[in-house]
């Protein structure tokens, strides 16, 4: 029930009903009333997933054993019912299906709407990107569930299945799945290979005037910065500590004059590249996401998208993300996410690219004139650290990319799946999740 507002006012007006023109005059300079739209809402429909330690569905729960707070005080729950689609197994630790729980009730006469998205717009690793094929691939032939309906997309628009209830339909775009997929790695101008997280430091910390440098090369000047504390490298961000170390290693700046400083002007263009690149690729990703979801409102049913990513910097983009939950909660559709990249390692690996001065220290030379003509002082840095940043770096980077990824999932009802090599459980356990929830 609606009740509209509209702001009337009344004035004198003479025998036949038209108002005087004096009454006409003060009523046009007079402001008008602000429209103003009320809705009371009487009854709210609350949509409540129970789950036990190990994320399987707890079904076996009454009214009361729910409690419903509005601003910290309680609500009468008016009503309560079960509601369920298909067969729910549960998963145990190992990330097998188990028979501890039983069939629910059959499904009602709504459909249910699963949605597979890979994002291969946040350059995903091949091998992250491979895993994630294999574990769609095995979850179609083997857990398709008849009635239901799947579509398959991925974040770049190469992929573009519409939801289907048809297996076949999805089954034929398996073999050629990975081979469309967007695989071009984000642009990277130097040989040092910057993270988003170092591009995103570099760009906001590293300015011109962030490394001190000599004011001449003057003796007088060179010791005034020397005495000062040198290019004070160890008061920088790891980050930035880390890529300007690896960048004065690789382009072999030692070679030359003020080797640090220099390595931190290509870093900076550098990491421009880099974070604006990386930027429109997340803007994209998160648009393609909202615009699938807005997509699916207009269904009626059970909606779920499971996302699968290797995740993304939130801060750019915080504003783009509140704007995609709010579409989701706006659309009831549930957002599972699943980190591709799987179980976490702390260290580097094969893969990792790293840098470092053979001598453990590097050779900053700083140009000096003097009454016999020119020379160089060498300032020593000390970079046997680095390797430890490194990793750290690399920790903290998965964990920035990781936030928004549990962010999604946690505001519109959906799980958060990571730090785990088993990708088929872990679509297993985001479809599964929305297969029996209570209705409040």
């Amino acid at each position: 029930m609606g009740v509209l507002l509209i702001g009337l006012g009344s004035g004198s007006s003479d025998a036949k009903g038209k108002k005087s023109p004096q009454v006409q005059e003060s009523k046009a300079k007079e402001p008008l009333s602000p429209f103003s739209l009320k809705v009371p809402v009487n009854v709210v429909v609350v949509s409540a997933i129970a789950t036990d330690k190990q994320g399987n569905p707890v079904k076996d729960l009454a009214v009361e054993d729910f409690k419903v707070y509005e601003d910290g005080k309680p609500q009468p729950i008016h009503t309560f019912a079960k509601e369920s689609y298909k067969a729910v197994q549960a998963i145990n630790g190992e990330g097998t299906t188990g028979s501890n729980y039983s069939e629910p009730d059959p499904p009602g006469d709504l459909p249910q709407f699963i949605a597979l998205m890979i994002d291969d717009l946040t350059s995903p690793a091949y091998e992250s990107l491979y895993r994630t094929v294999e574990a769609v691939k095995k979850y179609l032939f083997e857990d398709f569930r008849p009635g239901t309906q799947f579509s398959l997309t991925s974040t770049s628009g190469r992929i573009q299945v519409p939801l289907t209830s048809n297996p076949e339909v999805l089954r034929d775009q398996l073999a050629t799945l990975l081979a469309k997929l967007d695989k071009r790695p984000i642009l990277q101008p130097g040989c040092a290979q910057l993270t988003e997280s170092q591009a995103m430091a570099i760009d906001k910390y590293l300015t011109s005037g962030t490394i001190p440098r000599p004011r001449s090369s003057s003796q007088q000047d060179v010791e005034a910065y020397l005495q000062a504390g040198g290019s004070r490298l160890s008061s920088l961000l790891p980050e930035i500590q880390v890529a300007i170390v690896e960048t004065v290693v690789c382009e072999h700046l030692e070679a030359g004059y003020l080797a640090v400083q220099a390595a931190a002007d290509r870093l900076s263009s550098m990491a421009t590249v880099v974070f604006s690149e990386s930027h429109y690729r997340r803007r994209a990703m998160l648009n393609a996401v909202r615009q699938y979801i807005r997509s699916l409102r207009h269904f009626e049913g059970r909606k779920s998208l499971v996302l699968f990513s290797e995740g993304f910097l939130s801060e750019p983009v915080r504003y783009e993300l509140q704007d995609l939950v709010d579409t989701a909660l706006r659309s009831s559709v549930y957002l599972s996410t699943i980190d591709i990249r799987g179980l976490y390692t702390s260290g580097l690996d094969a893969t990792s690219s790293v840098s470092l001065p053979a001598s453990g220290m590097i050779e900053n030379k700083i140009p000096v004139m003097g009454p016999n003509g020119g020379g160089a002082v060498v300032e020593r840095i000390p970079a046997p650290h680095i390797l430890g940043a490194k990793t750290l770096v690399m920790s903290n980077g998965q964990s920035d990319q990781n936030a928004p990824l549990a962010q999604l999932a946690s505001d519109t009802g959906g799980i958060f799946v990571h730090n785990n090599n088993d990708l088929y459980a872990g679509i297993k356990r985001a479809v599964n999740l929305q297969t029996f929830y209570y209705i409040l």
